[in-house]
């Protein structure tokens, strides 16, 4: 499961991050802080993220992807993929 693969586990005492799953390298990446400018470092643009979950993929610096409100599991997985070298 996508989740679980990300790191994802709930517990009684809530969510957890477990650094030790699969895709934990892209769920970091997904919910770091954002830089605060350095250079070289990936960039996105606030006002081109709308208010649905909006997924954005960089490689290299270069935004790869993009998916806007989307469930299917099948289609997450493919476009965490693209972040993964």
């Amino acid at each position: 499961m996508l989740w679980s693969d990300l790191g994802l586990r709930l517990g009684e005492g809530g969510m957890r991050f477990d650094e030790t799953a699969r895709l934990a390298a892209v769920r970091r990446a997904i919910t770091r802080a954002p830089s605060a400018g350095r250079a070289g470092d990936a960039h996105v643009d606030a006002e081109a993220v709308t208010n649905q979950s909006t997924i954005v993929v960089f490689r290299d610096g270069k935004e790869t992807a993009r998916s806007t409100g989307e469930t299917q599991q099948a289609s997450l997985i493919e476009i965490l993929r693209r972040a993964i070298p």
